[in-house]
């Protein structure tokens, strides 16, 4: 996690790579995300940052390093399109998500994401329960579509976290376990939790060229994982891939 998770490459020179760069350092910078709403998912933190000017308020949602390090256990490949492959070949089950919990590094990474989250909710005083918010019509704070929310469907910390049930009945929520030691749990020594003082870290700039949104696509309407592949097409009528 110290540095750039190495993909092997397939030998051709048009099979792409993940974000699996820099690992450690954007589990540092997520820290610095300003807001609960920001420091949860990456459409949030995109908002945020093209609304504040772009290069000085960078950021980092900790959704970004998630994603990374699933990407880099498990990985899908294409050839000549996509590798996430660390071994090529290897198509570990952490790179789906009706199938990462079957490996069970699974266990062990979202406990450090756990922990992360009580990191940030240290240094910014959020560790009692409803001192989480979300900034509601933000990017990010609605369903994409699935058995439990519609499409849409505006979330918060009081959303229910279905299938997890309570003894008495109805389902546990964000506000529920907000604060970890009512759960009578915590973490010892971390390699986050250094100084815990909010501007030790100092965030990489870069400026934002254009922005491109595409809207109505469901979830709910796509068996498992899927890609989205974006492409511009060039004066000379070449269509070149930009992201995924």
């Amino acid at each position: 996690m110290d540095g750039t998770v190495q993909i092997t490459p397939d030998g051709d020179p048009n099979t792409r790579i993940p974000d699996t760069y820099s690992v450690f350092s954007r589990f540092q910078i997520c820290l610095e995300a300003p807001n609960y709403t920001v420091f949860s998912n990456k459409a949030s933190m995109a908002q945020y940052i093209v609304e504040h000017g772009g290069r000085l308020h960078y950021g980092v949602a900790l959704e970004e390093p998630h994603n990374a390090i699933h990407l880099a256990l498990g990985g899908f490949y294409q050839k000549g399109i996509y590798n996430a492959d660390p071994i090529l070949g290897a198509s570990g089950d952490m790179g789906e998500n009706e199938t990462a919990a079957f490996d069970p590094i699974f266990y062990l990474h979202h406990a450090f994401i756990d922990y992360t989250f009580w990191q940030w909710q240290l240094r910014h005083d959020c560790t009692a329960a409803g001192s989480l918010t979300v900034e509601a019509g933000k990017d990010g704070t609605f369903s994409m579509g699935d058995p439990t929310f519609p499409k849409g469907t505006a979330l918060d910390t009081n959303s229910p976290l279905d299938p997890f049930e309570k003894p008495g009945g109805g389902f546990y929520t964000s506000e529920d376990v907000t604060d970890i030691k009512k759960l009578e749990y915590s973490y010892g020594p971390g390699s986050l939790d250094v100084d815990n003082d909010p501007g030790r870290y100092t965030p990489p700039t870069g400026p934002i060229a254009s922005i491109a949104r595409v809207h109505n696509i469901s979830r709910a309407d796509y068996a498992g994982s899927f890609v989205i592949r974006t492409h511009v097409e060039l004066p000379d009528g070449r269509k070149v891939e930009v992201g995924r």
